[in-house]
């Protein structure tokens, strides 16, 4: 948590590199929203993953964070996912450079398991 690559100089909250087990060899990096509400806090965040080389991927606690967090995203995203579904409906709608996927903390957990 907390971690900063080599060179960059922004620090994220997790910065995951690919390996031989990785479905694909991009980086991931992972914002985990606690306070979806904050707009101006959430908007520097996706600035800071568009910038970034990876996946931005967002966690959210769950369905209520994630229509707060594309709430606060709205005005930042490509594309505008419904968010009248799912977490993983939500996520399937994302493409922009600083939003690729989104998932629940129960998604999270599911995916580090496996």
């Amino acid at each position: 948590m907390y971690h900063s690559p080599d060179g960059d100089s922004h620090v994220y909250d997790v910065f995951v590199s690919p390996d031989n087990d990785s479905p694909d060899q991009r980086h991931k990096i992972v914002e985990v929203e606690t306070s979806p509400e904050k707009r101006g806090h959430v908007e520097g965040d996706y600035d800071k993953l568009a910038m970034a080389y990876g996946d931005a991927v967002w966690v959210a606690a769950d369905r209520k964070g994630a229509r707060r967090l594309i709430k606060s995203l709205s005005e930042k995203l490509d594309t505008k996912p419904a968010q009248r579904g799912s977490v993983s409906e939500i996520s399937e709608a994302l493409d922009s450079p600083g939003a690729h996927e989104l998932l629940s903390i129960t998604d999270l957990r599911d995916e580090v398991e496996q």
